[in-house]
Parts: structure tokens; sequence; C-alpha cells
């Protein structure tokens, strides 16, 4: 399946419906109101300084009719303020974008998704024009593939101009599969697949194991380029390994280390359709070749309040020479009612040496999230 028409899908979803006797639509409206704002704090000649606006709203059904739902979805960034024309980016960033629309099939067995929707796979996230099937033949397997044409992203803090091609100017899409086994409690083993026709293909696995007290887990991806699209970049891979403990009631303590290929860095892995690998509120240098991040990081949580702070250093060899640079992430959340919360964002990018001295920056996301 090459493409999917969002019009076709929800017209024939309405005619299913309305042939039912009866029909009940219920489900969650949700979405957060954004403050984004950013300053320079290196030693560049321009110290940019801008403050961005955002609105999300959304609407997620029930079961409307024999296991049939739907999602509606869009964002809207506008530019609030910039100290200096181009501080805030692209004028593609102040738009508006339905990033969600999909109908949804639901039973015991299975579960499918077709339209844009938000994808939260290891090497697939943000959003895409896709159908994914989920598959759990046994609570011990779940199979989870899927097609996807195109992608964007749709946040706050990112840039964005609507959805592209995974590939630019191809029509190959990126196929996925990715299989997740539990053949003991507390332990899985989750291997994938993925395909870019023409133009690369990954493949890895990741090993976890949790329980009350402490979890581990390992992963390695490797990817394959075929020079057809990607010349210019190398083959790459991607370790990641972490661990974390839970020593008292609400408190976890963590520690994690990643590591790029020398030569191909992540080898495109997580530039062509997202990831969820990065553990960073920005981590722009994660991908990186030949870096090595080491991070720490703890959590609180208490009734309403939810407390985290997480400090990474990225060791690289990107930029033809050897550098360091640091981020630290300190987010704060609070439940005011059952359906609205106040979460604060400080992202701090510092101490930056050799190539990235003067890419030092701070971040603050103020977000106003609810759901209803």
């Amino acid at each position: 399946m090459k493409t999917i028409s969002v019009a076709a899908a929800f017209a024939l979803f309405s005619v299913t419906a309305f042939a039912a006797s009866e029909i009940s639509v219920e489900g969650v409206v949700y979405g957060d109101l954004t403050n984004y704002s950013e300053k320079a704090t290196g030693g560049g000649e321009k110290q940019h300084l801008f403050l961005n606006g955002s609105v999300n709203l959304g609407f997620s059904s029930g079961e409307v009719y024999n296991g049939l739902g739907f999602n509606l979805g869009a964002r809207g960034n506008r530019k609030l303020f910039e100290k200096e024309k181009g501080d805030w980016g692209d004028a593609n960033f102040d738009s508006t974008i339905f990033h969600t629309a999909n109908l949804t099939y639901s039973n015991d067995l299975l579960t499918v998704v077709a339209g844009r929707q938000e994808i939260n796979l290891e090497w697939l996230s943000d959003y895409h024009e896709a159908v994914v099937g989920i598959v759990t033949p046994s609570e011990r397997l779940t199979i989870i593939a899927g097609f996807t044409g195109k992608y964007t992203e749709s946040d706050y803090d990112g840039y964005y101009g609507g959805f592209e091609d995974v590939i630019p100017n191809g029509k190959q899409g990126a196929y996925v599969v990715d299989l997740i086994v539990a053949p003991v409690e507390g332990l899985t083993i989750e291997p994938w697949y993925y395909l870019v026709p023409d133009a690369a293909n990954w493949f890895g696995g990741k090993l976890a194991f949790e329980n009350d007290l402490f979890n581990v887990s390992a992963a390695y991806t490797a990817s394959q380029l075929d020079e057809k699209y990607t010349k210019g970049f190398e083959d790459g891979s991607v370790l990641h390994a972490q661990a974390g403990v839970t020593p008292i009631e609400g408190l976890s303590v963590g520690v994690g280390y990643a590591a790029t290929d020398e030569d191909g860095g992540s080898g495109l892995l997580g530039a062509l359709v997202g990831d969820n690998v990065n553990p960073f509120e920005d981590g722009d240098y994660f991908f990186a070749d030949d870096t090595s991040t080491i991070y720490i990081g703890a959590a609180y949580e208490a009734d309403a309040l939810g407390l985290s702070a997480a400090l990474g250093v990225f060791d690289t060899g990107d930029k033809g020479g050897k550098g360091s640079i640091n981020e630290l992430d300190l987010i704060a959340e609070y439940g005011f009612t059952d359906w609205f919360a106040l979460k604060g964002i400080l992202v701090n990018v510092f101490g930056g040496d050799k190539a990235y001295k003067n890419e030092d920056y701070v971040s603050l996301r103020v977000a106003g999230i609810f759901s209803y």
C-alpha cells in the first residue's frame, strides 16, 4: 500500500457507522498550550533569543461501532517574539498542521490504525501517514507491523512544514516489523527490522529486564545505506544501555551509555522516520559521528507532583575534531485536577569545548496540559 487517503477512509467509516441502529460517540478531548523560549549563551557573534507560542488540540473517540473508532488532532505554532530577524527560524515554523486523522479497529487479538497518527516505536516516532497493525496472539508475544508513506514532526519546540515523503522526491515509504517477546515475567526480547526501499535498512534488537527494585536494558541497531539516495553518508550503528534502581517508593535513579559508529555515526538512524532512543529533551549531538554519551538521571513522584532531572555528557569526533558538550534537563509537573496539569521544562546546553564552544543555549518550555 503506497498511499493513504484519509478522506476515503472517513467516508467508508461514515457509511459503516451510520448503517448501525445505534451510534454512540464518546471520547477524550486533550491538548496543551505551550510557551517555548530559547536564548543563546555561548560565545558566538550572534546571540539569538526568541519566544514561540503553541496550541495543540485533539479528540480520541472510544468505540463507536463494532470495534471502530477515530482520532483527530492539530497543532499550531506562532512567533511571539524574536530579538533579531531570523532568530526564531524558518517561516514554515509559523504554521498549523492536522497531525492526526485516523480510523482504528480493535478486538481481542488485533488493533489496526490507518491514517495520520502518532507512532512511538524505538526507531519510528512523531507523526506519520501510515497503516499500523498490532497482533497479540498470546500474553507472551506482540507483533507490530506497518507502513508509513509520509512523516512530520509537530512539536512546540520543533520546526515543521507539513507531511513529506520519507525519502525526499521519492514514493518508497518505510516498512517496519517489531516483535516483543516476554518469555518470563519481567524479561522482554524485542527484535526489529526497518526497510526504506532504495535507501536504507536497519536491524537490531533490545533485551530488557525489570522488577520492583531495578531495571536494566541493552539495545543495538545497525543501518545499511543505499548510495542511490544516501550519497555522502556511511553505514552506522547505535549501541545503547541503561540501568536504574528504585530505592524508595516514588524515587528512581538511573545511568545510561550510548555510542555511535566512528565513521558513519548513526547511519541516518533516527533521521528518516524519527526515534525514541535519544533520552534527552534535545540531545542534538546524541547521533553524531563517533560519539559516546554518558548520562545520569533521577525522577520522583508523589501524589500530583512529578520531578525529574537528567545530565548528559557528549564526547564526539564530529566537526573534524574531538569535542564535548553537556546537556542538563530539569522537569517539573503538577496536576491541579484530574484533567489539568502544569509542566515546566528547562534545558541547558553548556560547557562546550573545541568544536562546540559557541553552541551553548538555555531553553524554557512551560505547558498547560489538559485531558477531559
